[in-house]
């Protein structure tokens, strides 16, 4: 058993250790991001596009993951230190995690339909398209939603696992001669 001195510096450790952890997973998040979308520019000549917003949307939920894994094995680990048995604080934690997904169970549908559709890329920003009978123009693929502006400028949210038919709709060329 550790005295009291021991595990208040074995606790200043462990808690210094989980925010170099934190301040690490951010900055190497962040190094990634800026490398794609430098990367993204350079092949492409454009500003900020529909891909950015793609990568930067998929790299904000990457920092929330890892900052939520970073604290609580900062948190087990410090109440190891001071004794406490994390075997039940981890069988606690894994009975909520299904009991809350099984009450979650539609937004976890939204979020890894989100996720896909952000990742697959099938769904952008300004594309006119008609989901479930709602034609329009995409104005934004969330996580969990599509909104979708109707032509009378109505915003619809459509939630992700919703999306199970979508036409997009093809542009019309203009027809006649070209101009000089």
């Amino acid at each position: 058993m550790l005295t009291y001195l021991q595990s208040l510096i074995v606790s200043g450790i462990v808690i210094v250790a989980t925010v170099v952890a934190q301040i690490v997973a951010n900055r190497a998040l962040d190094l990634i991001e800026s490398h794609l979308l430098e990367k993204g520019r350079r092949f492409i000549d454009y500003e900020y596009t529909d891909v950015d917003e793609r990568i930067v949307t998929i790299f904000r939920l990457l920092r929330y993951t890892a900052s939520a894994i970073v604290w609580v094995f900062g948190i087990l680990t410090l109440l190891s230190a001071w004794g406490v048995n994390v075997y039940p604080v981890l069988t606690a934690l894994g009975i909520a995690g299904l009991s809350l997904s099984f009450g979650m169970r539609d937004a976890i549908k939204d979020f890894v339909s989100g996720t896909l559709f952000l990742l697959d890329g099938n769904l952008l920003a300004g594309e006119e398209v008609k989901i479930k009978d709602i034609e329009g123009t995409v104005e934004a693929v969330g996580l969990r939603h599509v909104y979708l502006r109707d032509k009378d400028g109505n915003l619809h949210l459509i939630a992700n696992r919703d999306l199970t038919h979508i036409v997009k709709i093809a542009k019309k060329k203009r027809s006649g001669k070209k101009r000089k």
